[in-house]
């Protein structure tokens, strides 16, 4: 299933249950590519500073360079995936990341600053500016 507010193509892989178990990026459908789905408009948070169709290799990269899962980057890899076209109701193939889903409660963007701990801000900032500087704000 498509994730409609997502920027560039993303796709939740789910199990027998209906419970998310995984999320599908992929490399063609990242911003600027041919195959994405949405506008290619620049949005907030783009930097020139990265390839056009790296993204999914940096998030690889960073759950193996996410030493002790410190930073707390889910399992990922690169993989070869068929899922459904977000905007018909075919099918595509291609490569992508491919990552342990994790739950959450929301985009950072919605809560006050005070409910996070400075240590952990700290941390995952640290640690997403240095290696996905060309993430959106969160």
């Amino acid at each position: 299933m498509p994730d409609r507010e997502s920027v560039c193509g993303t796709y939740f892989i789910s199990d027998s249950g209906c419970n998310r178990i995984a999320v599908f990026k992929p490399v063609d459908e990242e911003w600027g590519q041919s195959g994405r789905p949405l506008s290619s408009e620049p949005f907030e948070g783009y930097s020139e500073a990265f390839l056009l169709g790296e993204c999914a290799y940096k998030e690889a990269a960073a759950y193996l360079l996410d030493h002790n899962n410190n930073a707390g980057v889910p399992q990922t890899a690169i993989v070869k995936c068929t899922y459904p076209i977000a905007t018909s109701f075919g099918f595509s193939s291609g490569v992508g990341a491919f990552q342990v889903y994790q739950d959450n409660v929301g985009d950072a963007d919605d809560y006050g600053p005070g409910i996070f701990s400075k240590e952990n801000v700290q941390r995952i900032a640290t640690f997403d500016q240095w290696f996905q500087g060309e993430k959106v704000a969160g």
